[in-house]
């Protein structure tokens, strides 16, 4: 888990948000993460994640869905930056989105986060990348940095 400094060492088990409101969504990261040691936790929507961040502060992966009901993913994290930003400073926060990468309607959600994977085809680039971040080790000083200015490693296969 990433405690304190972005630059932390990671432990091989990371702590998932997931944010979505697809349950079937919810289902298949559940099962992929998992499968590789992970412990992953759900919220439904935006305000359902809230109350879990002020409870367990910053997870070490935020995992955010574009498309929600009463809140979009970039409204959520609009609100998660001005009301817990220790999530910007310690947590890698990656976008989910059905949308393809550069189209104009995600355009504000791409630079609220790290990475930005498309559901369901990029489910095996992401893997791979939670698989490097969790297995980095704390001599590994390459960083990523986003257009949010956060550090989230490791360098993007997304």
């Amino acid at each position: 888990m990433l405690i304190g400094h972005p630059y932390a060492e990671v432990e091989a088990n990371l702590n998932i948000l997931l944010v979505d409101d697809d349950i079937s969504i919810i289902e298949t990261f559940e099962a992929l993460l998992k499968d590789e040691g992970h412990h992953m936790t759900a919220a439904l929507s935006g305000q359902d994640a809230f109350p879990l961040l002020a409870q367990n502060g910053p997870p070490d992966v935020l995992l955010v869905d574009f498309t929600m009901p009463r809140m979009s993913g970039a409204e959520f994290l609009t609100k998660v930056k001005a009301d817990f930003p220790e999530v910007y400073a310690r947590s890698c926060i990656i976008g989910l989105t059905g949308f393809e990468k550069g189209a104009s309607v995600i355009r504000d959600f791409e630079t609220q986060v790290h990475e930005l994977v498309q559901k369901p085809q990029d489910l095996d680039g992401f893997m791979n990348f939670i698989r490097a971040l969790s297995s980095r080790s704390g001599r590994d000083t390459t960083h990523h940095e986003s257009a949010s200015g956060a550090a989230c490693l490791p360098e993007s296969s997304l």
